[in-house]
């Protein structure tokens, strides 16, 4: 038997998520060994539930529930988009097979993910399109996506007209993700991570919250403590500062990163150090320091500053959204 096979049949026996430590108590193998099978846990049949403790992802993920707002191109095209967290969300960690929704009526949808074409400028799943017409769905409404096999990727999907949202039950969903994203990101060496590598970390979250948050872009857009952007390579080789309608979505703390026109396009790492005098901030990517303001955070400069001194006033960060950790 393979190490994941070994994993596998020691979680599933014991019928409850364990840590490391448990698993190797049980299964006779080194914690190098299960380390190396269930991270990065996005390409596994497994998944991180907190506490140091990991499950199958067949068991810790049913009935878990996702909320997606299709964009006007996807209606227009009839598709879903394939990345970020709804590729995470729906692939369940095997890209290769057609993902199964059911509707309430019983009626059945075979998506198959296809690449970005000349039409279809982005990676999608095909097959979507009757769903839409049998609800007519229009922009604005919301498909809830409720997960119930994991291995034969099967959703059950139910339309929520815009209308019908819950705002304040969704507001509150939205601020305990975000707090939950926070609490990953702080533990990033670079603190900013694309949310593909990440999010299958955040699904076992989502069967703790009694109505499901927005996705993740639309859920982080107006908290202070991130920054959102897109990253592709055709963004960075534009000369204007115009952000990629489609590309891998990043997050990252507001007060570790910053945007410029020396490089457009792309939110750049804020190297941080402390002295006895006060707080520095240097660009990762060119190395010339940084200028910290409370509203903007930190800024670089258009030209080559000389050496010069950060008073200690100027970059006390705000407690709330910007304290160094």
């Amino acid at each position: 038997m393979t190490h994941t096979e070994i994993v596998r049949k020691t979680l599933k026996k014991a019928g409850k998520p364990l840590t490391v430590k448990q698993i190797a108590n049980l299964s006779g193998l080194k914690s190098t060994q299960i380390r190396s099978v269930i991270s990065p846990a996005w390409l596994k049949p497994f998944v991180n539930v907190g506490s140091q403790q990991y499950d199958l992802a067949e068991r810790a993920l049913k009935g878990a529930k996702y909320r997606y707002a299709p964009t006007k191109d996807e209606l227009k095209l009839g598709v879903l988009q394939a990345v970020d967290e709804i590729e995470v969300v729906l692939d369940c960690g095997k890209s290769g097979l057609n993902v199964n929704l059911i509707d309430k009526s019983g009626k059945r949808y075979a998506l198959k993910r296809r690449q970005a074409a000349k039409t279809k400028p982005f990676p999608h799943y095909q097959g979507i399109k009757p769903f839409y017409s049998k609800s007519k769905i229009t922009l604005g409404d919301n498909i809830i996506f409720t997960l119930l096999d994991y291995r034969q990727k099967l959703f059950r999907i139910e339309l929520i007209k815009q209308f019908e949202r819950n705002e304040q039950a969704i507001s509150v969903s939205n601020q305990k993700l975000a707090d939950f994203v926070y609490d990953i990101l702080k533990y990033n060496q670079q603190r900013y991570e694309q949310v593909f590598f990440f999010y299958s970390r955040v699904m076992p979250f989502l069967k703790q919250l009694n109505t499901p948050p927005d996705h993740l872009e639309k859920a982080l857009a107006e908290d202070a403590r991130f920054k959102v952007w897109r990253y592709s390579l055709e963004a960075l080789s534009k000369k204007d500062k115009t952000p990629p309608k489609w590309g891998d979505l990043d997050v990252g703390m507001s007060k570790y990163l910053f945007e410029s026109r020396r490089h457009p396009n792309v939110w750049c790492w804020a190297v941080i150090e402390n002295d006895q005098y006060g707080r520095y901030g240097f660009c990762a990517r060119c190395g010339i320091p940084l200028q910290w303001f409370r509203v903007l955070g930190w800024v670089h400069p258009e030209a080559d500053p000389m050496e010069y001194e950060v008073d200690r006033d100027e970059v006390e960060l705000d407690p709330k959204f910007l304290s160094i950790e």
